[in-house]
């Protein structure tokens, strides 16, 4: 075992995208696999429970915090691993930034996760979440994973298949969560690719462009459209999208409507029909709903709780807005949230960000989830 530098009550809030949040027991920054084992060591000697931190820009702390062992995530390295006419195998560790990846394989021209620019976080999350944006998404390029298990204490690699991806989900950050732990990701990206301009806004932001675009076209787009709509985190805390978006059967997706049409009105219900056909032109099966169009139709925009606000430009996303929220500001705004959509549509809203510290109760309560 090597020596750790081991912080106690440490302030998480200064280690979240949120800057929302109490204080970890302990916390220490994970630069190598051999403090990796190190760090496992010490928690498994000292009982306590551990949780694995990247960027921080996906996770809600409680204002109790938690009583536990931080692990942050800075290891670090990209190389291409394989490489043919067609496409390159590229490496990333854990603690990479994801954004820097990004830009990164743009600029080598490799295709397959140009509009997921601008997107804060590590690579190593990026998996945890298959964070997905504007018509692309992780499993997408994702070939395999390395990962410690810590049930059997040995480097495991997982295929596509063994993480089951599925929307904002994978076998990392399910049931099982706290088994595996992200070393190196590894993505398949081409060489000779297509753009992915299914979305209008991203095809609007492209409206200049002169022949088909390229990836630095399409990263400058992706970039435009977030900082026109979405927060700066260096000046406006937030967790980015904190509501995950529906897909309902076209019996459910009427139900809704239906719904709507009672409680809010026929005109909120008509303009939610006729957005998501729309967004659903192509879609045969599952119907997208988007939460932040039911925000709107629902009266929400702007909704605030002490220092917590819906952001007035994308109601998704819950902000810092004083700077001084507190977890528990957010826990109410959210349990508002839910009422008023249950009440409206009878859909049940679901946190998309991490969370953390947080009772049984609270987590069934505020969020309806369970621990």
């Amino acid at each position: 075992m090597i020596d750790l530098k081991i912080h106690e009550h440490y302030p998480l809030r200064e280690i979240t995208t949120f800057r929302i949040g109490g204080t970890a027991r302990y916390f220490i920054e994970i630069h190598s696999v051999n403090e990796l084992l190190s760090a496992l060591h010490f928690s498994r000697v000292s009982h306590l429970q551990f949780y694995i931190v990247g960027e921080g820009s996906n996770l809600f702390v409680s204002d109790r915090g938690f009583d536990g062992l931080i692990l942050k995530m800075r290891l670090l390295g990209r190389e291409i691993v394989e490489e043919d006419a067609q496409s390159v195998l590229v490496k990333s560790a854990a603690g990479e930034s994801w954004d820097e990846f990004v830009a990164h394989t743009v600029n080598a021209g490799w295709w397959g996760i140009e509009n997921l620019s601008f997107i804060p976080g590590s690579t190593g999350a990026f998996a945890v979440q298959n964070v997905g944006a504007y018509g692309q998404e992780a499993s997408d390029v994702i070939e395999y994973i390395d990962a410690y298990d810590v049930e059997t204490r040995s480097r495991e690699r997982l295929v596509l298949e063994e993480c089951k991806f599925s929307y904002r989900t994978s076998i990392f950050n399910s049931q099982i969560r706290a088994r595996y732990i992200i070393l190196n990701t590894f993505f398949r990206l081409q060489k000779y690719g297509r753009p992915v301009l299914e979305y209008s806004e991203l095809q609007r932001a492209l409206g200049g462009v002169q022949g088909a675009p390229t990836l630095q076209d399409i990263r400058e787009a992706i970039g435009e459209i977030r900082w026109r709509k979405l927060p700066d985190i260096e000046e406006l805390g937030s967790a980015g999208s904190f509501f995950k978006n529906f897909f309902l059967t076209p019996e459910e997706f009427r139900l809704v409507c239906t719904r709507l049409a009672r409680h809010v009105g026929s005109k909120a219900s008509k303009q939610v029909a006729e957005r998501c056909k729309r967004v659903n032109a192509n879609e045969l099966t599952a119907i997208k709903l988007p939460t932040a169009l039911l925000l709107d139709v629902c009266g929400l925009q702007g909704l605030r709780v002490g220092g917590a606000a819906l952001y007035h430009k994308h109601p998704l996303i819950i902000v810092n807005e004083t700077g001084n929220a507190t977890a528990s500001d957010v826990m109410k705004l959210v349990k508002h949230v839910r009422h008023r959509i249950s009440r409206n549509t009878g859909l049940q809203i679901v946190p998309e960000p991490n969370l953390l510290g947080f009772t049984s109760e609270e987590l069934r309560e505020y969020f309806g989830v369970s621990a």
